[in-house]
């Protein structure tokens, strides 16, 4: 009885190991979209707001 805890324990980490795989892929290439929107958002504001300045002069 005292081996099975220990065995029940190893099989809750690999699985939850094999979830934590599972999600972290995807979760990096949405993290990565996510930076390069706001990266292309940020250098179309930086834009605007010289062309806006230009325009008030």
């Amino acid at each position: 009885m005292t081996h099975l805890i220990p065995e029940v324990t190893a099989a809750q980490a690999a699985a939850h190991a094999r979830i934590y795989q599972a999600v972290s892929a995807p979760a990096a290439a949405i993290h990565e979209t996510f930076v390069n929107t706001l990266s292309t958002g940020s250098g179309s504001y930086a834009v605007t707001e010289t062309a806006n300045a230009a325009a008030t002069g």
